[in-house]
């Protein structure tokens, strides 16, 4: 009698399992929810930048890695005229799906817990100076980072790289120091113009 009480019990999981499965539709989402506050898939990081001086000079940069393997399937050059101030906004999206989903709003939304760096590095770096003009909700409020100003200043041409670091200040305090989990953390190359 046991043993047929036992092969009962095993034969009803196994139903209720099949049954629950089935139940699922093509909507439903295959795993957990990654819940707020988890990392997203960013295939595209796109930065666009318009001179304040004359609107009608509008840069963009864009960095993409639509495969996801780390490595950057294109990086376009942002060029920067010397002596002029741009004011810029980055963008996150998402192309693994269709249609494609704009990561920069989840990074909004949570701006208590993240913050961009912008580091330039090599011939340039002296002469390109980042700042960030939007602020989250903390108090007092810390920059995000995802509305910036750039300013260049005037001289002959240079070279050299952006570093573009989207920090996750998950379960830590929210400061204006970078730390190391980082849901983003790109390169791209950066030229002056004269």
């Amino acid at each position: 009698m046991t043993r047929i009480l036992n092969i009962a019990l095993i034969l009803f999981a196994v139903l209720t399992a099949v049954a629950i499965q089935g139940c699922r539709t093509a909507d439903d989402p295959v795993g957990p929810d990654p819940g707020p506050g988890d990392n997203e898939t960013v295939t595209t990081v796109r930065l666009t930048l318009t001179n304040s001086a004359n609107p009608a000079d509008i840069r963009v940069a864009t960095w993409q890695d639509v495969n996801v393997d780390g490595t950057p399937d294109s990086a376009t050059t942002l060029t920067l005229q010397q002596g002029q101030t741009y004011t810029g906004t980055i963008k996150l999206l998402d192309k693994t799906r269709t249609p494609e989903v704009d990561q920069t709003a989840e990074v909004e939304e949570e701006s208590d817990a993240h913050q961009f760096f912008y580091d330039v590095t090599g011939a340039a770096q002296p002469r390109i100076t980042f700042t960030k003009t939007d602020a989250d909700g903390n108090a007092p409020p810390l920059p995000v980072g995802i509305a910036y100003s750039v300013t260049v200043t005037a001289g002959a041409a240079e070279t050299g790289s952006l570093r573009v670091r989207l920090c996750h200040y998950d379960g830590v305090p929210k400061t204006a120091a970078p730390i190391t989990d980082t849901d983003i953390d790109i390169t791209l190359p950066v030229s002056i113009a004269p």
